[in-house]
């Protein structure tokens, strides 16, 4: 027998997983939707929000970007991939402090990343 809390569940995550079909496809304005969505039913769900955070970026809508991949960040989310789509977010909206945290923060969470650690470099004028 299936619960329906748990087929709830099940729906949640197949409109996220058809969200991410959305954005590989380029069908970014339905992604979103979908995306917030998921976000509206469940504020704190990490997966919505870092997608959400992303297909927003994509769209090249960076500013609207940040708050979701910081409330990801804030549910939890403390991976590098997580805080460098901050970190380039927060840059392409013109804050490069902002950046240069967030950018540091990834190193923590995964030491060794070249690409950040000359991006880093670059920001900081060295």
């Amino acid at each position: 027998l299936v619960r329906s809390r748990g087929l709830g569940d099940v729906y949640k995550r197949q409109d996220l997983k058809l969200g991410v079909l959305l954005v590989r496809q380029g069908e970014l304005d339905r992604a979103i939707a979908l995306f917030r969505q998921a976000i509206t039913s469940q504020p704190d769900n990490v997966d919505a929000l870092v997608d959400l955070g992303g297909a927003l970026a994509k769209a090249g809508r960076a500013a609207e970007a940040v708050p979701y991949f910081e409330r990801a960040i804030a549910a939890g989310a403390r991976t590098a991939v997580v805080w460098n789509s901050l970190g380039f977010a927060r840059l392409e909206s013109g804050n490069q402090a902002g950046a240069i945290d967030a950018l540091r923060q990834s190193l923590r969470a995964k030491p060794g990343q070249p690409d950040i650690v000359a991006m880093l470099q670059k920001l900081q004028g060295r």
